[in-house]
C-alpha cells in the first residue's frame, strides 16, 4: 500500500509539472498607489497569457505566446509622464552581453498617445528595440524601480512603479528544491534495490 500511495504521489506530481510550466510569471509591471496596493498592473506569463488589474493590452504582430515585437502596455494614459518619451532602461542578461527587456515610455501613434509599458525579450529574441536604451543595467535579481516614468503629480503624492523581469539564474530557493527532489529520487531508488 505505501508503495502504490509513493508511486501515486510521484505520479501526481510529474503529471503537475507541466501545467505550472506555462504559467511561469515573464515579466511585470506594476504602480502602486500612496498606500502601497496596486492601482495598476500588467503581468505577462511565459505562455503569452496576460493579467491586467486597471487596464492593459498588447499591440505588435504577436497574440500567442510571449512576443519579443510585441509592446505590453497599461492603457491609463494619465500614469505617464510624457517627457520620459526616448528615455527607457534597457535591462542586459547574465554576464552583460546580450539585451533582455525594456521598459519605460512609448507611443505607437506619432507621439499623440504616450503609454507605460515595455517589450520583453524570449528565450531566443531580445525584445523590441533592444540595444536602443539610453540606461542599461543589469537583469541581476529582476526588480527594478520604474517610478521615474509616473506623471510627475501622481509620483509627487506617493505614487511608485516597479517592473519585474525574470532573471535567467535559478533562485537559489529553486536550486534547492531541484537538489531536494533529486536527492529523494536517489534514496528512493537506493532503498528499492536494497530491498530487492
Amino acid at each position: 500500500m505505501k508503495r502504490f500511495a509513493s508511486v501515486s504521489l510521484l505520479v501526481l506530481a510529474l503529471g503537475l509539472l507541466p501545467a505550472f510550466a506555462g504559467a511561469l510569471l515573464s515579466d511585470s509591471l506594476t504602480v502602486f498607489n500612496p498606500a502601497g496596493a496596486i492601482f495598476a498592473q500588467i503581468q505577462l506569463f511565459e505562455d503569452g497569457s496576460l493579467v491586467c488589474t486597471g487596464g492593459c493590452a498588447q499591440t505588435g504582430p504577436g497574440d500567442i505566446g510571449e512576443d519579443p515585437n510585441s509592446l505590453y502596455y497599461l492603457t491609463d494614459t494619465s500614469l505617464v509622464d510624457p517627457a520620459q518619451f526616448g528615455n527607457p532602461t534597457q535591462l542586459l542578461e547574465a554576464g552583460g552581453t546580450s539585451f533582455s527587456d525594456i521598459f519605460g515610455v512609448a507611443t505607437f501613434d506619432a507621439g499623440t498617445t504616450f503609454v507605460f509599458g515595455f517589450a520583453s525579450d524570449t528565450d531566443s529574441s531580445p525584445a523590441l528595440l533592444a540595444g536602443s536604451a539610453p540606461i542599461t543595467l543589469p537583469e541581476g535579481n529582476g526588480l527594478f524601480d520604474a517610478t521615474m516614468y509616473l506623471n510627475p503629480r501622481l509620483s509627487k503624492i506617493g505614487y511608485t512603479a516597479q517592473f519585474f523581469s525574470d532573471p535567467e539564474v535559478p533562485e537559489p530557493g529553486t536550486l534547492g528544491m531541484l537538489l531536494g527532489g533529486a536527492l529523494s529520487l536517489s534514496a528512493l531508488a537506493l532503498l528499492k534495490r536494497a530491498r530487492a
